[in-house]
């Protein structure tokens, strides 16, 4: 196993190094599927150009690479694209924020638990491809906001993989917020011919100024469960369509303890709804989940508070599903929560803390 950091490092003392390669070990065989060789490139507080750096590094040097990214701002000017584009190799790629550093070493606080908040992306473009053949992209605790394109063909947050791709595509514990286009999606997440999934994330205030749903999500392969969308939550995207687009011409998508709730042109738009299953979910309009495989929908007010968290008197507050074999509502919320709080999940991408009282004596 290789470490390396972008900018000036200081050396470790011995316990520690021994822990960090260890952990990272462990950390990189679960995410790879196993494989052994593994790098872990360190990006420092507010360094995009270790990041672009951690980035180009990754998709050629053989290895499954997870870039732990410091917490802070990275702020990118509108030319800038973060791109990861591993066109030789077939390895996967984990970006996980939340990092700190510790007596100076870079990197040597993993999170404790994944707070979007703590690591932003700001501006610029994000395009990150998946390879074409094995290998997975992992993409966690981070926020991406305020990417912008012009470009009829540029979608300012595209994930995605090539014709031929098989890996996987997760994204965990994120927020993306007032990304846009003028020409195109805001948005695009697709997995080919792997799964895509998509848990615990907040999508909020995206836009669309094209016409098209500001959020896309696509797969493709053919007879399986291809899409998992769960305990996320889609609201105050902007454009003359709905604010997500699901697509799955020949797999099932499953959408389970999510909020679909005011975006300006609808709220979801599924292309085949007889390929969808939706357990638990709120929507605006539930005319919007017709002729899917539907349990326990909602159409209520989230009763939101101004971050879009729920108010401590949601209804939707315990009122998701605990999950089964086909999927899980996860550990932790978007902002590093435990994901239950009480009998049951809350549905969305925050779980309520705070305990209720029948009255003032209880």
């Amino acid at each position: 196993m290789r470490k390396s950091a972008v900018g000036t490092t200081l050396a470790l003392p011995t316990l520690l190094t021994n822990a960090k390669s260890i952990r990272s070990l462990l950390l990189l065989a679960l995410a790879s599927g196993g494989h052994v060789h593994a790098a872990t490139i360190c990006v420092h507080s507010g360094d995009v150009v270790g990041l672009k750096a951690a980035l180009a590094t990754a998709e050629q040097n053989g290895e499954d690479d997870l870039i732990e990214v410091e917490t802070g701002q990275y702020y990118l000017s509108d030319a800038d694209t973060l791109s990861y584009y591993p066109s030789v190799e077939q390895r996967s790629l984990t970006i996980e924020g939340g990092y700190s550093e510790f007596f100076s070493n870079p990197c040597e606080v993993p999170p404790s638990s994944p707070d979007a908040r703590q690591t932003v992306l700001d501006g610029g473009h994000l395009s990150l491809t998946l390879p074409d053949g094995a290998g997975s992209i992992n993409l966690k605790s981070i926020t991406v906001r305020n990417t912008v394109s012009n470009n009829q063909h540029s979608v300012p947050v595209i994930i995605g993989g090539l014709a031929n791709s098989t890996g996987n595509l997760y994204i965990y514990n994120s927020i993306f917020s007032g990304n846009s286009s003028l020409a195109n999606a805001a948005i695009f997440f697709g997995a080919s011919s792997g799964t895509l999934v998509v848990q615990n994330s907040l999508f909020e205030s995206n836009a669309s100024f094209a016409g098209m749903s500001p959020i896309g999500f696509s797969g493709v392969a053919i007879n399986n469960l291809c899409m998992e969308v769960v305990n996320s939550t889609f609201t105050q995207n902007a454009s003359s369509q709905p604010g997500v687009r699901i697509s799955t011409p020949a797999c099932v998508a499953l959408v389970a303890n999510s909020i679909f709730w005011g975006n300006s042109g609808g709220d979801i738009n599924i292309g085949i709804p007889a390929m969808t299953s939706m357990v638990n979910d709120d929507l605006g309009n539930l005319d919007e989940a017709a002729n899917t495989q539907a349990v326990n929908l909602l159409s209520i007010n989230p009763m939101f508070n101004p971050d879009f968290s729920l108010q401590d008197t949601s209804p939707l507050r315990d009122a998701g599903s605990t999950g089964n074999i086909f999927f899980s509502p996860g550990n932790f919320d978007v902002i590093g929560s435990p994901r239950i709080y009480g009998t049951n999940p809350d549905i969305g991408a925050f779980e309520i803390q705070d305990v209720i009282f029948a009255s003032a004596f209880d």
